[in-house]
C-alpha cells in the first residue's frame, strides 16, 4: 500500500493500491486489488441486443459517437477490428496490478470494493460491492450501490441501491432509487430511477423515472419513459434476437408496449399497444396512438405541441457536464430533420395518390387517417420555410464546409453522412490509431456545424429556385423562416395556455375523448386559437411566401425515397429484421421531382394544396360541418371495424379454430381471395 501526503485509512483493509493526497478511507471491509485488472476497460456490454450481435467494448473515455459507431457498422467487418483493437490496446494500457484511489477522494462504510481505479474527488459513500470497474473523477457512488464490470464517467451518480452489471455510465448520468440496469451504455446526462433496463443504447438524455418502467433491447436519446412502459423482444421463436429503435425525443405515455422489431420516428409521441412492428421513421414530430388495437399514426401532430417545445428548450439548460466528451446538437432546425419532412411530404403525397378518396390509409403497419395526412403535409411545409430560414441566417458559405447529401445523428450529433463513412475509412486505413483521433473527427465538424447546415439549406433552396439564390433571395428566406417561426410559436403557446386552463386538446387521443359515433376523426385538426363550436371558421393563413418555394416547374428527376428505417438507423441495408419497405415507398411520379446533392425527390415547399399548414373545414354553418365530421367518423370506423374482423378470421383460421373462407362463408365477410 502506498499512501500519498495527507492520506488517512482509518478501520479498513487495504491492500495493493495507491492513496493520492487527501485521500480518505475508512470503516470499509475491504479496498483491494487480487489481481492484474484493467479496471473495466475493454469490457464487451452487449448493448441492443440481448444476444451479443450489437457489443460494444467500453473504456473510461468512451464517447457516445465511438460508441454508436462499434454498434451499428456491425456490417463493416474491418472497422469494427480496428475500432476493438484501438479499445484493447487501450485497455492494456491501462492494466496493473495495483488499484488507486485519487486525489481528494473519499471512501466512507464501504464494504467491498476490488479491482477498481477511483479518481479524484469521487465519493464512495456505503457501496455494498464494487468490483472490476473505474469510477471517474467527481463520480460518486452512494449507498447500497452493487457494480460489476462497469465504468461510471466523470460526475456520474449511481445512488441508492442501483445494481449494474457491464454498463457504462456516462458524463453526468444518474442511476437512482434502486436502478437495476444490465448490459447497457448511458451517456450525457442520462436520468434513470426505479425501473429496469436490459441491453439498451441509452443516448443523451435518456430519462426513466417509474417503477414499472422497462427499457430492452433498444435505442434511445433524449427520450422520456412514462409509467408502466413495456417492450418486447423475445417472440418465444429464435430467441431475443430482435431489437427497436426510438429516434430522438421519442416519448412513451403511462402504459406504452412496443414489441421489437419496431421503429419510430424522431420527436415521435407513442400511447397504447403496438404489436404490429410498425415503422414510423419516415414521419417525424408525429403521434402514434392505438385505436382498436391498431396503431394509428398522425403525421406532423407534435409540431403543434408545446411538449416538443418544452423539450428542446430544456435540454441545454439541464447541461450539467464539465468535460463535453459527447457531442450533442441541441439545434430545433438542422437538415436531419428537416430532409426527413420533406421526404414525409413527398411520402404522404404518394401514399394518397393510391387511393386519393380513401377514408384510410396503411403504411409500414401503421393506418393513418386521410384528415391526418393532409393536415401533416401542411404542417411539414411550415416547419421547412422556418428550419430554411434559420439555417440560412446562421454560417457562412464556404467550399471547404460541404453539407450536402444526407445527414444522420450519431447518438445527439447531427453530422453529413460523407463524413461519417470518411472517418469510418481512416479508420480502416490506419489514419485514425486512437479513441482520442476518433472522437476528435466528430468535435472539428461540430465546431463548423452551422456552416455545413447553411450548406446544406442553401443547396435545398437553389434546387428549389432552380439557380443560385441572390443575396436578396436569401434574405427573403430568412424572413420567411422567421415569420413561420412566430406563427409556429403561437401554435404551440396557444396549446400551453389550453393546458394550464385545463382545456382539452383535439390531437389527444386520451381517455377524454367521446366514446360511440361522436368520437372525434383520428389526426382531425383542432380549432384555430379562440374559436368555439358554432363560430364561422376563419380561412386559414398561408405559410409565409419564399421566392421559388411556391410552384412546380414540371421537372421529373426520379429515384427512390420514403426508405424508412435505412434512412433513420444508419449503417446496415436492412437493420431491422421484420421491418421491410412498403410497395408505397417506391418512387412516384409527382408534379415536381427535385434532387439536391444526392437527396430524393422532394414535393415543393409551400404547396399550394397545402393550406398553409392547416385543416381545411368543412364549408357551410355548424350543423353541415359537424355532420361532415360525423359522417367521416363513421366511415373510418367502419372501415377499421372491417380490417379488424378479417385479420381476427385470418388468424383463426391460422390456428386451426375456424374454417377457412374458401370452405365456408360467413354472413357480413368479405372474401379475401
Amino acid at each position: 500500500v502506498v499512501v500519498g501526503s495527507g492520506a488517512r485509512i482509518i478501520r479498513s483493509r487495504v491492500c495493493n493500491y495507491h492513496l493520492g493526497e487527501g485521500a480518505i478511507v475508512e470503516g470499509v471491509t475491504a479496498l483491494e486489488c487480487r489481481r492484474r485488472s484493467t479496471f473495466g476497460n475493454g469490457v464487451g456490454v452487449a448493448t441492443m441486443n440481448e444476444c451479443g450481435g450489437r457489443t460494444v467494448k467500453i473504456y473510461d473515455r468512451l464517447s457516445a459517437q465511438a460508441a454508436y459507431l462499434m454498434a451499428v457498422y456491425r456490417h463493416r467487418p474491418q472497422t469494427m477490428a480496428a475500432l476493438e483493437k484501438m479499445v484493447d490496446d487501450y485497455a492494456e494500457a491501462r492494466a496493473s496490478q495495483t488499484g488507486s484511489v485519487g486525489k481528494g477522494s473519499r471512501i466512507v462504510g464501504a464494504r467491498f470494493i476490488r479491482e477498481v481505479r477511483i479518481g479524484d474527488n469521487v465519493t464512495v459513500d456505503g457501496c455494498s460491492i464494487l468490483e472490476n470497474g473505474t469510477v471517474c473523477d467527481g463520480a460518486h457512488i452512494g449507498v447500497d450501490v452493487k457494480a460489476y464490470d462497469f465504468i461510471a464517467a466523470e460526475n456520474a451518480r449511481i445512488d441508492n441501491g442501483s445494481i449494474v452489471e457491464r454498463c457504462f455510465v456516462g458524463e453526468s448520468c444518474r442511476l437512482d432509487k434502486a436502478f437495476t440496469a444490465a448490459e447497457s451504455l448511458f451517456f450525457a446526462n442520462s436520468h434513470c430511477e426505479n425501473g429496469e433496463a436490459a441491453s439498451i443504447f441509452a443516448g443523451p438524455y435518456t430519462v426513466s423515472h417509474h417503477k414499472s418502467s422497462l427499457l430492452i433491447a433498444g435505442m434511445f436519446s433524449f427520450f422520456n419513459a412514462g409509467s408502466g412502459s413495456n417492450q418486447s423482444n423475445h417472440l418465444f421463436k429464435s430467441g431475443a434476437v430482435h431489437q427497436a429503435v426510438h429516434l430522438r425525443g421519442c416519448k412513451f405515455a403511462s402504459g406504452a408496449y412496443i414489441m421489437s422489431p419496431a421503429l419510430e420516428g424522431a420527436f415521435t409521441m407513442i400511447m397504447g399497444h403496438h404489436s404490429f412492428h410498425h415503422d414510423t421513421s419516415a414521419f417525424p414530430y408525429s403521434y402514434l396512438v392505438e385505436k382498436e388495437g391498431r396503431s394509428v399514426l398522425m403525421p406532423g401532430a407534435n409540431l403543434t405541441s408545446y411538449g416538443a417545445v418544452r423539450d428542446i428548450e430544456k435540454w441545454p439548460a439541464r447541461d450539467r457536464r464539465t468535460i463535453r466528451r459527447d457531442v450533442i446538437n441541441f439545434e430545433e432546425y438542422n437538415p436531419y430533420i428537416t430532409s426527413g419532412m420533406l421526404r414525409a411530404v413527398d411520402t404522404l403525397h404518394a401514399i394518397a395518390e393510391e387511393d386519393p378518396d380513401a377514408p384510410t390509409y396503411v403504411h409500414q403497419k401503421a393506418i393513418i387517417r386521410a384528415a391526418a395526412l393532409k393536415r401533416g403535409i401542411g404542417l411539414y411545409n411550415r416547419f421547412i420555410v422556418a428550419a430554411l430560414g434559420a439555417m440560412l441566417d446562421r454560417g457562412e458559405s464556404a467550399e471547404r464546409y460541404d453539407g450536402s447529401g444526407r445527414w444522420l445523428d450519431i447518438a445527439g450529433q447531427y453530422i453529413t453522412k460523407r463524413e461519417v463513412e470518411a472517418i469510418l475509412d481512416a479508420i480502416d486505413h490506419g489514419e485514425l490509431a486512437s479513441p482520442e483521433e476518433v472522437d476528435n473527427r466528430f468535435r472539428v465538424f461540430s465546431v463548423h456545424y452551422d456552416d455545413y447546415a447553411h450548406s446544406w439549406a442553401e443547396g435545398i433552396y437553389a434546387s428549389l429556385l432552380g439557380r443560385v439564390p441572390t443575396a436578396a433571395e436569401i434574405g427573403d428566406a430568412i424572413e420567411a423562416g422567421r415569420n413561420a417561426r412566430e406563427a409556429m410559436r403561437r401554435t404551440t403557446d396557444a396549446d400551453r395556455e389550453r393546458d394550464a386552463d385545463g382545456q382539452p386538446d383535439a390531437d389527444e387521443c386520451d381517455d377524454g375523448e367521446p366514446d360511440g359515433d361522436e368520437a372525434p376523426v383520428v389526426g382531425e385538426g383542432r380549432e384555430p386559437a379562440g374559436q368555439r363550436d358554432g363560430e364561422e371558421t376563419r380561412p386559414a393563413a398561408p405559410s409565409p411566401a419564399v421566392p421559388g418555394l411556391e410552384a412546380g416547374d414540371g421537372r421529373d428527376s426520379g429515384g427512390d425515397h420514403g426508405r424508412g428505417g435505412e434512412d433513420a438507423f444508419e449503417g446496415e441495408g436492412e437493420p431491422l429484421a421484420g421491418v421491410g419497405v412498403d410497395p408505397v415507398d417506391q418512387a412516384r411520379g409527382r408534379r415536381v421531382r427535385l434532387r439536391v446533392c444526392g437527396l430524393p425527390p422532394v414535393e415543393p415547399v409551400g404547396g399550394r394544396d397545402s393550406d398553409g399548414g392547416q385543416v381545411e373545414h368543412d364549408g357551410g354553418g355548424p350543423e353541415r360541418r359537424g355532420a361532415t365530421r360525423l359522417a367521416r367518423a363513421r366511415a373510418a370506423r367502419d372501415a377499421g371495424l372491417e380490417l379488424l374482423q378479417r385479420r381476427q378470421r385470418r388468424d383463426l383460421v391460422r390456428l386451426g379454430h375456424a374454417p377457412s373462407l374458401r370452405q365456408r362463408r360467413r354472413p357480413g365477410l368479405r372474401s379475401e381471395e
